[in-house]
Parts: structure tokens; C-alpha cells; sequence
């Protein structure tokens, strides 16, 4: 048998399926929601995108075996290079990187280039928004025109390379372009100042630039139930539905650390399955502490993940077997004496809404007098009959986010009612902020507000912007993983 050097046998060890293994399960929930007010500040980043058409890995499989490792390891090993910022590279050596950051400022608020990544097929530029008026914003501003304008490269020759294609970089020749701002995205026309032109000049990257290598674990498209999964229990609940759907997707390993990317086959679904109650054991039982990647790191497993396995199914050149994924979770995992395999797994409260109940009808009501200040209680303690179920609204509080008030309705769903949406009916708002606090614990406890200014005084009357959510079932996806071997 031909000698295998190291990086080949790291090659074929990361094709190893692991079998699963039993684990214990710890609560530990990872609250990623974020609302649109919340998201809003004085200063906002956004990163426009490009991205290259990802060669098939089977492509170069078999490559491998009909010449032999020795004669393609070389080009084997150009493909398997992760730069955050950018997602997998074939020759990192040709990167280049914006030479310096460029801002421009027009009527106080300020627009910059912060820093790019650049190849012939790839590229990701992070666009620096400093002091948009939140008032801009495409939601304060109901039935104006939106920008819906793209932002593009304009070249030397005055040909344009658009910020969506996702599969174009900027040719290796081209030293140099005008990022072209005509508006900024989501954004009311004529709101915030527009026209923006940037001028930017490509250089080489660093030699000491750090990449780190990727793999792409065997996913499990026939996936068969555990029998006898010896596993800890929701607290208080016999959560016996345990499903083995959940996938490590990719794993790129740094000195320190391991980023994974998790997702589930379409197939496996009856909806989209939120992985936000994600928790880590490894094979004895310990709980193992998982975070969210940098954002340039994340961006860039994001798109080698929807370039790879294509869950929108935009790409022709995906393969049948790797469509369909729903979205991808990337964490990070700090190394450590683990006992593998780590056993992941994702506890999930499949929903529904109840169409039965009326929207836009007063369910309850409340006065307020005076001029309401931030922390101000309204004791409320009435129990509605919202279809079959029952929901106990507790106290109204007066909240600010985001430079808006309103009353933060505060409730108690029981074990069925998981999220409902109330308004004020006498004050119509497009902005709502509150949500669950914890969805693993029982009673469901949530807040619901609608967002006004200036917070309305007298008699408040509220009704239903939205069905209560009803929960249907608590379902437990798992998958385990080990890394590959050195």
C-alpha cells in the first residue's frame, strides 16, 4: 500500500461518519433573537458580499484516487484554505486586501470602506454606516420610497461589478475601483444623504495572512432513530421525541479552537427548526461551552455553507443530495479535554398558530394618568380564554428601545400559549419589540409591546396583532462529533 503523508491522512480521516453515542443533556440557551429597534444604533456595520461557485469536493475525491495522492496533494491542499472574511480560498497566496479604509462624510452622516478581501473569484468589502438617523430607517416611514438601489464596483473601464452576483470577484489586473453607494439599503429615499463614492485601491495581503484548514464531515442524508437513547430529560419534562437530524456540516479548525457549522436536511422538516437552545455534553456527561464566532469568521462559514449545500436551492450546480439544508449555525468550541464524542443537540418547541382567535378585538384594558415615566407598573391581573387555552396578562410596564416607548405587556402562557402579539387598538403601530424569555421553562412567561412616541396616556384598550402560538410537541435534535483524527 502506497505511504499516505500526514495532510493525506487527515484528508481521508475527515470523511469518518461518527457513530452516535449516548450523553447527557444540560440546559444552557443561546438567546440569538434580535429585533430591527434593537438592531439600530448611532453606528451600524454591513458587509457586502461576493462569492465564486464552490467546486464539488467530489470533484477532487476523485481526482485523488484515479492519479494517485502523491501527484494532486498539492492541488488538493490550495482547496482546503478558510480565511475568515472570505469562506474557502483554492490559493490563499493570491488575496489581496484593501490598502487602507476610505470614509466620506455628507451632512453629518459619515459612509467608509473599513477593510476588503479581494480575489479573482471572491471578494468581501465591510461598509462602515456612522451616524444614520435611525429616523431613515424604511420602517419609520410607512408608504415611501425604499433604496432599492444596488451598490457596485465601477472598474477603471467603467464596466460594473454588482454587490448580489455572488459569484464574481475582481479580476487579478484590476488595482484599483470606485465602490458606488446610490443609496443606503432600507433606508427612505431622501431621508439620508445618498450618491456615495469611494474610491479604492487593491494591494497583496500580508504573507503571514492566517488560514486555517476546513472539512466537510460524510452528512448523514439516511438518518435512522436512536433506540434506547440514554439521555437527561428537559427539567420537569419527559421529552422522549429524540431525533438524530442535526449534522455537523463544517468544521474548520483553528490552534485554539473548533468552528462547526450545524444544520438538518429539508426532508427531515415539517418547518423551520430555530437552533436556538443549543447544548453541548461531551461522551461523560460534561457540559462543553460553546460560543458565537467572530463576525467576519461567520460570514465567512455562511457562505461556504450556502455555496456547499445550497438550502434556498438557487444554484444549479449543487448536488441533489446536498440541497435543501435549512439554516446553518455556526458556533465556536474552545479545545479542551473532552471525552468524544460531543454529543449536540437542539431542543425545540414545534408551534402553530391559533387561527381560531380574533385579531384587532379588545381583550382587556387599562388607564393611565398623568406622564408615565421608564419602570412605571400597571397592575393588570386578568386570565383571558384565548380558544381552548388560557393566558394570564400580569402588569403593563412603560419601556423605551430604541428612542421609542410604549407599554411592555407582560403574561403568563401556561404550558400551551408560547408567544402572542398584542396592540394598542386605538394607537396602530408597524414596530413591535418583547418575545419569550426562555422557552425551555414552564409556565411560557413572554412580554409584547407595540412601539409609539410619545407613549399614549388614558384609557389604553388592547387587543391580538397576532394568533397566540400554540406548542405542539417538544422535540430534542441530535448529532455527535469528533474531531478528525491528527
Amino acid at each position: 500500500m502506497e505511504q499516505k503523508n500526514a495532510f493525506e491522512e487527515k484528508l481521508l480521516s475527515g470523511y469518518n461518519k461518527p457513530e452516535p453515542d449516548p450523553g447527557f443533556l444540560y440546559r444552557l440557551e443561546a438567546q440569538l433573537k434580535q429585533n430591527e429597534s434593537g438592531m439600530e444604533s448611532q453606528k451600524t456595520k454591513r458587509s457586502f458580499r461576493w462569492a465564486y461557485a464552490f467546486a464539488p469536493l467530489m470533484v477532487l475525491l476523485i481526482l485523488f484516487f484515479a492519479v494517485g495522492p502523491n501527484k494532486v496533494v498539492a492541488q488538493l491542499q490550495s482547496w482546503f484554505n478558510f480565511v475568515p472574511g472570505l469562506g474557502v480560498v483554492e490559493n490563499p497566496a493570491g488575496i489581496r486586501i484593501v490598502s487602507e479604509p476610505v470614509y466620506q462624510t455628507q451632512d453629518g452622516v459619515t459612509v467608509g470602506i473599513k477593510s476588503g478581501l479581494i480575489t479573482p473569484d471572491q471578494a468581501n468589502f465591510e461598509v462602515d454606516l456612522i451616524d444614520v438617523p435611525i429616523e431613515a430607517m424604511w420602517s419609520y416611514n410607512p408608504g415611501e420610497p425604499v433604496c432599492d438601489e444596488m451598490s457596485y464596483l465601477l472598474l477603471p473601464d467603467g464596466s460594473k461589478i454588482f454587490a448580489d452576483a455572488f459569484q464574481f470577484g475582481i479580476p487579478a489586473e484590476v488595482t484599483e475601483a470606485t465602490y458606488v453607494i446610490p443609496c443606503i439599503d432600507m433606508r427612505t429615499r431622501g431621508k439620508a444623504p445618498e450618491n456615495w463614492e469611494l474610491p479604492l485601491k487593491f494591494v497583496a495581503a500580508p504573507e503571514d495572512m492566517e488560514t486555517f484548514a476546513i472539512t466537510f464531515p460524510d452528512p448523514n442524508v439516511k438518518i435512522e432513530q436512536t433506540k434506547n437513547p440514554e439521555i437527561a430529560l428537559i427539567p420537569g419534562k419527559a421529552n422522549e421525541n429524540i431525533q438524530d437530524i442535526l449534522e455537523v456540516l463544517q468544521v474548520v479548525e483553528k490552534p485554539n479552537s473548533w468552528l462547526l457549522t450545524l444544520s438538518i436536511l429539508h426532508e427531515h422538516l415539517e418547518e423551520y427548526i430555530p437552533l436556538e437552545q443549543l447544548q453541548i455534553v461531551d461522551a461523560n456527561g460534561v457540559r462543553v461551552s460553546y460560543s458565537i464566532p467572530e463576525v467576519d469568521e461567520w460570514q465567512a462559514l455562511d457562505q461556504s455553507f450556502r455555496m456547499k449545500y445550497d438550502y434556498m436551492k438557487m444554484w444549479d450546480y449543487a448536488a441533489e443530495d446536498q440541497r435543501y439544508y435549512s439554516f446553518g449555525e455556526h458556533i465556536e468550541i474552545a479545545k479542551n479535554d473532552y471525552v468524544f464524542p460531543l454529543i449536540i443537540t437542539n431542543v425545540y418547541n414545534r408551534e402553530t398558530l391559533d387561527l381560531s382567535v380574533e385579531r384587532n378585538v379588545e381583550l382587556f384594558s387599562f388607564d393611565v394618568e398623568g406622564s408615565p415615566q421608564v419602570g412605571d407598573r400597571i397592575e393588570i391581573n386578568k386570565t383571558l380564554q384565548l380558544g381552548e387555552n388560557e393566558l394570564y396578562v400580569d402588569y403593563a410596564e412603560v419601556d423605551t428601545r430604541a428612542g421609542w416607548g410604549g407599554y411592555s405587556i407582560h403574561v403568563d402562557g401556561g404550558d400551551k400559549i408560547s408567544d402572542a402579539m398584542f396592540i394598542l387598538l386605538d394607537y396602530p403601530s408597524n414596530k413591535h419589540a418583547g418575545g419569550i424569555v426562555d422557552r425551555s421553562v414552564r409556565p411560557f412567561q413572554f412580554a409584547s409591546m407595540s412601539l409609539l412616541n410619545p407613549v399614549p396616556t388614558g384609557h389604553i384598550r388592547v387587543g391580538l396583532a397576532q394568533e397566540p402560538s400554540i406548542l405542539l410537541e417538544v422535540v430534542t435534535t441530535r448529532a455527535t462529533w469528533s474531531p478528525p483524527a491528527p
